[in-house]
């Protein structure tokens, strides 16, 4: 919920659907939303929840400025790489079927309650690296999907942020591993409600 709406993110058609949150409190709505589930135009079990409020302690690597300046040519060439792709596949194939993607690659992302992994870090930098050359109206998204693709192709766990705030309406994207924000900082992210995880 957020200022007292409830916002869903329709993937098919690729935009945001509002509603006042108290029209899911009746049984009527449980129906529909059972039906809309069957259909798959929205995920979930039981009443609708959205993802857990972002912690307080959410530690940002992008803001890690000598891992990005180290960053390998290798890993920046495979960074370009999976956000040319990502680029493609969302321009192409639209918001659905890139999830769709990305779910059916992705690894759990787990609880990363200690140190991230060398290749969380190395894969951010490389990211944060090439991000200069990759500026588009959706920029944080493709790069999002990007990230996350990468990580999974190096059997990393993280998971896909969609967040979006009500005044002025707006929607961001970005990836955690646990409480760790790896493509973003976290003055960034801490502006915006998560609606959704993947």
């Amino acid at each position: 919920m957020v200022a007292g709406r409830t916002i869903f993110l329709d993937l098919v058609n690729d935009r945001y659907q509002s509603a006042r949150h108290d029209l899911f409190d009746t049984e009527i709505a449980e129906v529909e939303l059972d039906q809309l589930r069957r259909r798959g135009l929205i995920m979930g079990e039981g009443r609708f929840s959205a993802p857990p409020p972002l912690p307080d302690t959410l530690e940002p690597l992008a803001d890690d400025k000598d891992a990005v300046t180290q960053a390998r040519a290798m890993d920046c060439a495979m960074a370009m790489r999976a956000q040319l792709r990502a680029t493609y596949r969302l321009h192409r194939r639209g918001l659905s079927r890139s999830i769709n993607v990305l779910l059916s690659n992705k690894i759990a992302d787990g609880d990363l309650a200690g140190e991230l992994e060398d290749g969380h870090r190395q894969t951010a930098a490389a990211f944060a690296k090439i991000s200069p050359f990759f500026t588009n109206s959706r920029a944080c998204l493709t790069r999002s999907l990007a990230l996350v693709d990468r990580l999974t192709a190096r059997r990393l766990g993280a998971a896909l942020i969609i967040g979006v705030k009500a005044a002025p309406f707006s929607a961001h994207a970005w990836v955690q591993a646990g409480h760790t924000v790896l493509n973003d900082s976290f003055d960034v992210v801490r502006e915006y409600s998560p609606i959704a995880k993947f």
